[in-house]
């Protein structure tokens, strides 16, 4: 399937269930790619998967694809869309700026290390992971809403010190 330059949103489950459905080429930027567009389809591949860095996409898009069950980890751009690695302690790359829309959806990791530069995580980031502490750096300037949501072994958060002054941060 190619997505021509134009497309700007992809809908929910616009994909969905395709099983012959094996590659998609995307040839422009996609604003959206909304929850479970492509869940339980037959996607094994993504030429042009950089036109996804500056969308609004997750991992429920992919989930029970042979593309999600190959890619423990999916960074596009500078965003961590979702990380499965099942370690006690999670190191996140420098070069993530932004922690996406649940990314850490029930990870079994104790401890996230988040990098230094990160910028924005994003609403539900951390929904139900088993950590149990969280350092949130000082270079964060977006948090969106219940990014801690149904964390219940999380004893221990440190934030930026003037995040309650800090606009962009909503409850957590």
């Amino acid at each position: 399937v190619i997505i021509p330059d134009g497309v700007r949103c992809l809908d929910n489950m616009a994909f969905a269930y395709c099983k012959s459905l094996k590659k998609i080429t995307l040839q422009g930027r996609i604003d959206n790619c909304y929850f479970a567009v492509f869940r339980e389809s037959g996607l094994e591949e993504i030429e042009g998967i950089e036109y996804l860095s500056g969308s609004r996409v997750s991992s429920g898009c992919f989930v029970g694809t042979p593309f999600y069950d190959a890619n423990e980890t999916l960074i596009i751009g500078d965003r961590l869309v979702w990380c499965r690695d099942d370690s006690e302690t999670i190191i996140v790359p420098e070069n993530v700026k932004r922690i996406g829309y649940l990314a850490f959806y029930s990870s079994k990791a104790k401890r996230i290390i988040l990098p230094d530069g990160l910028e924005q995580i994003e609403n539900l980031a951390f929904y139900n992971a088993a950590v149990t502490e969280m350092h949130i750096p000082d270079s964060v300037v977006k948090a969106g809403g219940g990014i801690f949501g149904g964390c219940s072994q999380l004893k221990k958060i440190r934030l930026p010190q003037d995040f309650g002054r800090r606009k962009g941060w909503h409850s957590y």
